[in-house]
């Protein structure tokens, strides 16, 4: 067991399969992160301070398209959307198309009321809904006709299969083949 936690690996049921990967596959804070720095116009930078530390800094790589309030307010828009339970869904393509036009619908209108207070230029309004809406529509993509979840099964057999190579390799049925005390026939 010790040795599987070190490699990554974990065991349900006698299947295994690398917690990382269904992690990577599932997590959304990127693409949110992403959204983020496109409507701030900063980058996220990390850099060692000379003593082992991590530090996290935000550099300017372009010109801010909202404040700080709008900038929350888009954002607390896009994560009932782009969310871990969301990405397990099984939504039709009907369904799809109908949740993207909402998206689509509130946020123009959210941008056109708020654009003052959330120091939103008027010419970036349609740039901003036009950008997060293509991002949240291939993030969808993944839910369509439970797709998402059906790959997930593959990516375990993919590890439980790698995982059991690797096993297998340079052992014997009775012990390792490098140990003096193993049976070999």
């Amino acid at each position: 067991m010790a040795e599987e936690e070190e490699k990554g690996f974990m065991s349900v049921g006698g299947v295994y399969g690398n917690e990382n990967a269904l992690k990577l596959r599932i997590e959304t804070d990127p693409l949110l992160d992403k959204i983020e720095e496109f409507l701030t116009g900063q980058h996220t930078v990390y850099t060692n301070d000379g003593k082992g530390n991590m530090l996290v800094q935000k550099v300017p790589f372009g010109v801010p398209l909202v404040n700080k309030i709008g900038c929350q307010q888009i954002m607390q828009l896009c994560s009932q959307i782009i969310n871990q339970h969301l990405v397990q869904g099984n939504l039709t393509k009907d369904e799809i198309n109908m949740l993207m036009k909402d998206v689509k619908m509130d946020l123009a209108w959210e941008l056109f009321v708020n654009h003052k207070e959330w120091g939103v230029e008027p010419r970036n309004r349609k740039h901003i809904t036009r950008t997060i809406e293509k991002t949240v529509r291939v993030f969808l993509s993944r839910c369509k006709d439970n797709k998402e979840r059906e790959s997930y099964a593959q990516t375990m057999r993919m590890h439980e299969t790698s995982h059991i190579a690797q096993e297998k390799k340079g052992f014997s049925l009775f012990g390792n083949k490098n140990n003096r005390n193993s049976v070999e026939y």
